[in-house]
Parts: C-alpha cells; sequence; structure tokens
C-alpha cells in the first residue's frame, strides 16, 4: 500500500504512522491514501480505490472569508424563525474591498471596538495584525478586517487560543467526531489592551511563528488535562466550556454541509473515499463562552514544542494519536465502522454528530433520508424535515424557475423537474412520495437516485433563500493619490461611457502601456470621470496601481501594463448605470450582439478574437457588461490569448495587431490583441452563445431554455454589480426569458465563424 503527500510537503508524523503500518511514500499515481492541500486535478481518471483527506467543497469552510460568510447566512436563515443566539460564534467579519462601507459603520458604530486584519491565503500569521486606524483598513481584495476580541478568558494574564481537532468521515449521512484533547496556546508576554502595545503581535497572536519570535521562546502548549485543571482552580467548569465547543463546532459543518454536497454532485469520485480533517482555532472570552475565528482545512501536524523541552512528548504523542486513529476511524489503516454504524467514540474521538440536540436544530439544517435513519439507530429523536416555500419574487418561465436571492445577491435557476419537485412538496407530499412519482415518470431512474434528487433539491433552495440585511450606508472612498507635482505623464482613456485618467508617478513604466491601450486613448486634455494613479512604492522597482479603493502592486513592466488593462475593465464593470458583469465576450454584427459566454478553457476568448478578424465589431473580452437596458455595453480593451490561441490565429492576424507577452494578474502568460472594428454604441443582444469543445464533431448550435442559460451563466460567471431594485432584478429576468440561448458545439474554428457569422446574418436567428 502507498501513499502520497502533496505540494512537497514533510509531514513527518504522517509519514511515521503510515510507516509503522508497512506503507510507502510515493511520488506517483500508484497510491491509495493522497494527504495534501485540495484533492489531486486527476483524481476522477484514477482506477481503483483510494482515500483522501478533503470533500470536494470543503474550502467554504476552510477559507476565512467564505467561512465567515457561510456561518452569517446561517445565522439570517435562523433569525428568521426567531432565534439566531446559537449562531453568534464568530467575530464580526467583513470582506475587503466590497464590504468596507459596512466595515467602516460598523466601526462608527463602535468607537471601542478593536479589529485585526488576515490577507487572503494567510497562513503562519503572515501579515495579521490589529488594526490601529478604522480609516487604515486594506482595499486589497481578499483581506478581511475581523473584530478583535479584547475581552479575553486569560491564564497567568496572558490570552491564549484553542486547536482541537475535527474528523467528518461522511456528509450523507453527516457523521463527524471531535477530538476529546488538543493544545491550548498560550501567549508568551502577558496580555496588553493599551493602545501602545497594539502594534505588538507577540501580545495578540498566538501562532506558533509569531511566539517563538518572543524573547525565550515559545511557551508549552497545555493538553486539555492541564488546562481543565486551571479552570477548576478559578471556579470555572470545563464541561460547561467543552459542550459549547462541540455545539459550535456541529454548526460549523451543518453550515456547510449542502455546499460541500453540491461540489461532490458537480464532481462525481465513486471511488474514492473522502473524510476531512479541520483544526478549529477557538478563543474563550471571559465570560468562558468559545468564538471559532477559523476553521482550518488542512491543519498543521508538525510539534511545535521544541524537542527536550516541556511539552514535546506530550504534543508528539497526542498528534500521532489524532493522525493515526483518525485513518482507523475512516477505513484506511484498518476496516471502516461495522454496518455503516458510527462508534460513540474510538480512541481519542467522540462522535460529535448526529447528535440529540440537533433534532431542535430545525431552521438551521436539512435533514435526508440517511440522516433520520442514522437519528433512529442511535436511539436519537428524528430531526424535523424545514417546509421549503417558493422563494419571494420567483418567476415561472418555460424551462423552470428563475429567482432572484436578495441576500447572496444572486439569481438562481431551477430546471422544470426541480421546479415540479418543490411545488409538490408544497402541495403536503412526503419527499419519499415525490421520489415515486419521480421514479415513475424516468423508469431508468433507481427509487434511490430519485430520493436523493428530491431532497437534494429541496435542500438547495432551502439553503439559497437567505433573508437580506440592510445594506451599510455608503461612504466615499479614500485613496492615496498623487499630488498634480509628482505628475510625471498622464494618459487619458475612453472605455464606452467611461473616461478615466491614469497619472504615473515618476519611475512609473508609462510606455509599457501604451501598446495594449493606444486604440483607447483619447485626447489627454478630455475632462475625465475618475482618475488612476500609478505610483513607485518607496523601495525596489514594484509600482503600486491605486483605482477606486483598489491597490495592485506590480514589479514589471509587463505586470504593470497588465494590472492597468485590468483596473480599466473593472471600472468599465463598476460603472454607474451597469447591472451585471457576464464573464464572456462580447462581438456585433448589423447591431446584433453575440454574448459569447464560457468557463477558461471553452474556447470563449479564442472564439471571440476569430470574430472580431472575421469582421464582427469588437465589444469586449472577459466581461460583457449589461447596462439597466440589458444592452451590452462597449469595453474594447485588447484580447488576452493564451499563446496556443496566439498560435492558433497566427494566420489570421494582420502585421503589428499581436503584442508582446505580458503576465496577467492571474499570473497567465497572454499575448494581447489589438483589437480591429471596435463598436461605440451599446448594443442589444441576439443571442447567449455557450461554446463547448467537442473534438471531432461538426459545429452545430443547440437550444438552451432560460433557467438551463441561467445555469449555464452561473458556472461561468455572473456577477450583480450591485443590489437591484425589485424592478431591476424583474427586468433582468425578463431579459433571460427573451433571449435566444444556445450551447455551440464546436471543434473547427473556420466552422465555427462560419455558423455564428450565419446566425447573425438571419432576420431572426434560430438553431
Amino acid at each position: 500500500m502507498k501513499f502520497k503527500i502533496g505540494q512537497n510537503r514533510t509531514l513527518l508524523l504522517l509519514c511515521d504512522v503510515m510507516h509503522r503500518h508497512g506503507w510507502k511514500r510515493t511520488q506517483g499515481d500508484d497510491w491509495q491514501l493522497y494527504w495534501g492541500w485540495h484533492l489531486p486535478d486527476n483524481l476522477a481518471e484514477l482506477a481503483g480505490p483510494r482515500s483522501c483527506n478533503h470533500l470536494p467543497g470543503a474550502n467554504g469552510i476552510a477559507a476565512k472569508g467564505s467561512f465567515s460568510t457561510l456561518i452569517e447566512h446561517a445565522r439570517l436563515r435562523a433569525a428568521r424563525h426567531g432565534d439566531d443566539r446559537r449562531w453568534r460564534f464568530v467575530p464580526r467579519t467583513f470582506r475587503m474591498p466590497h464590504e468596507l462601507d459596512a466595515f467602516r459603520a460598523a466601526a462608527a458604530a463602535d468607537p471601542e471596538a478593536v479589529w485585526i486584519i488576515k490577507p487572503p491565503g494567510a497562513h503562519g500569521g503572515k501579515g495579521v495584525s490589529l488594526l490601529l486606524r478604522p480609516e487604515d483598513a486594506p482595499l486589497r481584495p481578499g483581506w478581511l478586517v475581523q473584530q478583535y476580541l479584547r475581552r479575553a478568558h486569560l491564564l497567568d494574564g496572558r490570552k491564549y487560543s484553542i486547536r482541537t481537532y475535527l474528523l467528518t468521515t461522511s456528509l450523507d449521512p453527516l457523521v463527524a467526531y471531535l477530538y476529546r484533547d488538543g493544545l491550548v496556546k498560550r501567549m508568551t508576554l502577558p496580555y496588553s489592551d493599551a493602545p501602545e502595545d497594539r502594534a505588538n503581535r507577540l501580545y495578540h497572536l498566538s501562532n506558533s511563528d509569531v511566539q517563538k519570535l518572543a524573547p525565550g521562546g515559545l511557551l508549552p502548549r497545555l493538553q486539555f488535562g492541564a488546562y481543565r485543571d486551571l479552570l477548576a482552580a478559578k471556579g470555572a467548569d470545563y464541561d460547561v466550556l467543552w459542550r459549547k465547543i462541540r455545539r459550535i463546532c456541529a454548526l460549523t459543518l451543518i453550515a456547510g454541509r449542502e455546499q460541500m454536497l453540491r461540489a461532490g454532485r458537480l464532481q462525481p469520485l465513486p471511488r474514492a473515499t473522502l473524510f476531512n480533517l479541520w483544526g478549529p482555532d477557538i478563543l474563550v472570552d471571559e465570560h468562558l463562552d468559545p468564538w471559532m475565528v477559523e476553521c482550518n482545512g488542512n491543519p498543521g501536524l508538525g510539534v511545535t514544542s521544541q524537542v527536550g523541552l516541556a511539552g514535546y512528548d506530550e504534543e508528539h504523542a497526542q498528534k500521532t494519536a489524532v493522525i493515526e486513529e483518525a485513518l482507523q476511524l475512516t477505513g484506511v489503516l484498518a476496516p471502516g465502522p461495522a454496518g455503516g454504524q458510527p462508534p460513540r467514540q474510538f480512541g481519542g474521538w467522540e462522535l460529535l454528530f448526529p447528535a440529540p440536540e440537533a433534532a431542535d436544530w430545525a431552521a438551521d439544517w436539512f435533514p435526508r433520508r440517511k440522516d433520520r435513519q442514522l437519528f433512529a439507530r442511535l436511539g436519537f429523536a428524528p430531526p424535523a424535515v424545514p417546509r421549503v416555500p417558493t422563494p419571494a419574487g420567483a418567476v415561472l418561465v418555460e424551462d423552470g424557475l428563475l429567482h432572484y436571492a436578495d441576500g447572496r445577491n444572486r439569481l438562481v435557476a431551477l430546471n422544470a423537474a426541480a421546479t415540479s419537485i418543490l411545488f409538490l412538496h408544497q402541495e403536503g407530499l412526503t419527499s419519499e412520495e415525490i421520489a415515486a412519482k419521480l421514479a415513475a415518470a424516468n423508469p431508468s431512474l433507481s427509487p434511490d437516485d430519485a430520493l436523493d434528487t428530491v431532497e437534494s433539491t429541496l435542500a438547495e433552495v432551502w439553503a439559497i433563500d437567505v433573508p437580506d440585511k440592510d445594506p451599510a450606508p455608503k461612504e466615499e472612498k479614500r485613496i492615496p493619490s498623487l499630488a498634480a507635482t509628482d505628475v510625471a505623464v498622464m494618459r487619458t482613456y475612453a472605455i464606452g461611457p467611461v473616461t478615466l485618467r491614469v497619472r504615473f508617478g515618476p519611475g512609473a513604466f508609462s510606455a509599457a502601456v501604451d501598446d495594449i491601450l493606444a486604440h483607447l486613448r483619447i485626447d489627454d486634455r478630455t475632462e475625465a470621470a475618475e482618475e488612476i494613479d500609478v505610483i513607485a512604492t518607496a523601495s525596489g522597482p514594484g509600482l503600486r496601481v491605486c483605482s477606486a479603493g483598489e491597490m495592485i502592486f506590480a514589479r514589471r513592466p509587463d505586470r504593470l501594463a497588465s494590472a492597468l488593462h485590468s483596473a480599466l475593465l473593472h471600472r468599465a464593470c463598476a460603472a454607474s448605470g451597469v447591472t451585471t458583469a457576464l464573464h464572456a465576450g462580447a462581438v456585433a454584427r448589423g447591431g446584433r450582439c453575440l454574448i459569447l459566454a464560457g468557463s477558461s478553457g471553452a474556447g470563449k476568448s479564442t472564439l471571440t478574437a476569430a470574430l472580431t478578424l472575421a469582421g464582427f465589431d469588437y465589444l469586449s473580452d472577459e466581461a460583457a457588461i449589461l447596462d439597466a437596458n440589458q444592452h451590452v455595453r462597449p469595453a474594447p480593451v485588447a484580447l488576452g490569448l493564451t499563446p496556443q490561441a496566439a498560435a492558433l490565429l497566427a494566420t489570421r492576424i494582420p502585421d503589428g495587431r499581436l503584442l508582446p507577452e505580458c503576465r496577467r494578474r492571474d499570473h497567465t502568460t497572454v499575448r494581447f490583441l489589438r483589437p480591429g472594428p471596435v463598436a461605440t454604441a451599446p448594443a442589444p443582444v441576439a443571442a447567449l452563445i455557450f461554446p463547448t469543445l467537442a473534438p471531432g464533431e461538426p459545429a452545430r448550435l443547440l437550444p438552451l431554455g432560460p433557467a438551463a442559460a441561467l445555469e449555464r451563466l452561473s458556472r461561468t460567471g455572473l456577477e450583480l454589480r450591485s443590489r437591484p431594485a425589485a424592478e431591476a432584478a424583474a427586468a433582468l429576468i425578463d431579459w433571460l426569458r427573451r433571449t435566444p440561448a444556445f450551447e455551440l458545439r464546436h471543434h473547427a474554428l473556420d466552422e465555427s465563424v462560419a455558423l455564428l457569422t450565419a446566425f447573425a446574418d438571419s432576420p431572426g436567428p434560430r438553431a
């Protein structure tokens, strides 16, 4: 038997455990256990039984920003039923920059609050610090601002955090375990809340990589037994705290279950046994209430205590047991539980879910048949299935139901079968009765698959319908800007109705962007609606691009050009009057616009470029921008082509139109194509086209209904630029109902261009 560790990680304890059980480590695909940061990309292609330490969609819990949103949505749903108190276990969190206004409103309402900032993907405490002034909140995408727990419970005058371990062995039914022991990580220095000490991270962050920098190094980590004794000495009840910790860990998993199940349906892996080891980080306040600041999806399993010092042997033994017993419990190192019955206890692991109290959480989760059966086998009261109403404002179309989910600011589509399931549920039929009707109408569908379809549909509608909360009042965003005397070069660009001025400070590489943006440049004396500043950093060759509350850093001329290219497109998407941005290209012929929507790799940009080179007017690439009339606004920034796409189009591209390679902000290498004919006015949409590469097939158009088109858009990328009013949301749904939509199955570029040209030239486009 062989195991593989992804991303070249060491994980000595995992290796020790596996070697002791006779396993060997491999770097190839001949593994039976994979342990990494995420699921391997080729898992679906591998034969034979496999085990992996991740569940699809687990990042909804593990990523700091989405975790806070997940819990907030669960809290809003519970509040609709009158009680959200049990969901108040995550500090108030704001995602930058789009929740900047909400953060500023919260900071103004609570001047005594202290805030902590966290960069995206941070680990080891990198970039985490207290925010000394609310006005200095980070504006870069992905950063978080979270309320800091000032009134913390202290041990010997020191703040501390708790790291425990959580294991999910199944999602349907939901089965999870909590390890009864963990680590208490104490700060090295006594806690100080003095303003002058807030910049010193040693007072505030318990992370090992931070605390080891303190004089004298880390304090020994406490085991839970020692922690229990310290609490008892102060008259505090550890058992009460532990019950609260168990509850918030269980709530965290049920909040993320639907998202993980949906990800599993989109990425079916029938031969893989998947589990997830989580590492909740918990703070305890002065009232002995636990607060979960994050839930790591791949917790560190190295020993942080120093060899030969107090606490090393205990931490080594504990983490070894966590790994070994988890792999035995999941069936990797031993047969799984007999008859599928989860044991109440296995080594240090205690059954967390199912739990008797979950039967009373009717507003908090959607129990399925397997959940109810497992509750019964364990002797627990069966949990009630919530009633699922038709979402307010939902519109019935010929192939399903379209709904604007206000609380999530997104459009949702239910196909015809899902809509029927919802209506039968509302008539009072049980899930089993609906499944019987579904199986009778579809003989190829087994009763179990029919019931799974029914429950998945109802659970998804239940989960998506989140009540809205009032938006925070808008505040003007203030960003650094160049003084007039510091401007070395100034350029003015027009993207459709948006006019922007880019001001370059001394040392900025203005020449690097001229080729890419030359076709957008207008008279530099023209009045501009907004300004973007390119500022040289204080040290090194880096440049800072400041754009409407967002700061971008670039260190090379080609990356600066790409960053500015993205910033201009972003401003066009966010301009006044824009309602929706689709991840799509847009071209027009005879005043009729085709939107080419697709995810990366579908051939969308290549096809957009080919149609432009064939004589179509070019509106945009990467973003098809709809105004309030659902017309596409021109945003004719240069088309970014991968080297493969550029080579495919090489014989069609006139000399001088293809520019040198650049590195985009997502690290993709592209060659920008300066467009030819450019549309200058918004264009009505004749059709939505979804390109799909189909090797060996002739090019053809297959009709899609409105619900199917919206489902495709939600996968390829659809963003509502602001919370639309009810009328605007209804207008957008009506546009989807009226706009023909097609899947373009294509392989040969010439065939596809010819087919779409004939399509656009026909009096009324039809498949």
